[in-house]
């Protein structure tokens, strides 16, 4: 990055310019035309001579810099890392000082809004990236790694006895479902259930369905 500025001289010629002082270092040297680059900011030296001996004393002109950078790498993505499929998620950064615009994709595909903040559904999971931007460039991108949690399959078929005696415990049970963390059993008649996981001790005292 920086600034690219032309030197020339009609007679031709030999250009070098020098940054910061008559004896500064060499930020370029060839023939004239020459294209150079201004790096940072302060002043640059050009010194034309016949040939490739300019010497410091040769100055032909002093160019006054002023190298504005690009901004600077976003902070931190705020937001779900761990979210459910298909889900209105939203994520937001900190103003970067300087920037005038900002792009957010997921998985590389850009994202609507250019703000320090953006909404968005998605059913796979991937990368989200935010970078800051000015009319001198880009920045660094900031990235935050998003991890998508399927829907559920259903249970299977619960396991147990259909007729039995009323207050009298019994054991149901389904097999371990993928990804489930917990799960929740209901009866519509009345009785005791106790267990939250795949099999649970349950106590009718009325017919009814038990589900989860």
């Amino acid at each position: 990055s920086g600034v690219t500025y032309l030197s020339s001289f009609s007679l031709g010629g030999h250009i070098t310019v020098r940054s910061g002082s008559p004896t500064g270092a060499v930020v370029s040297s060839g023939s004239s035309p020459l294209l150079w680059t201004a790096t940072i900011s302060g002043s640059y030296y050009i010194h034309h001579n016949t040939n490739s001996s300019c010497l410091p004393s040769s100055i032909a002109g002093v160019a006054s810099v002023s190298v504005n950078p690009p901004p600077a790498q976003p902070g931190s993505i705020t937001g779900n890392a761990n979210i459910c499929s298909g889900s209105f998620q939203s994520y937001s950064i900190s103003p970067v000082a300087g920037a005038t615009g900002y792009t957010w994709t997921y998985n590389g595909s850009p994202l609507a809004g250019t703000g320090t903040s953006v909404n968005f559904t998605t059913t796979s999971s991937g990368t989200l990236s935010v970078v800051a931007s000015n009319s001198c460039g880009n920045s660094t991108p900031s990235t935050l790694i998003i991890a998508v949690n399927q829907a559920l399959a259903q249970p299977g078929t619960i396991t147990g006895d259909t007729s039995v005696c009323s207050g009298i415990a019994q054991t149901y049970s389904i097999s371990a479902v993928s990804g489930a963390t917990n799960y929740t059993w209901n009866f519509t008649g009345s009785g005791t259930i106790s267990g939250t996981g795949t099999s649970i001790s349950f106590s009718p005292v009325s017919s009814g369905t038990l589900s989860l």
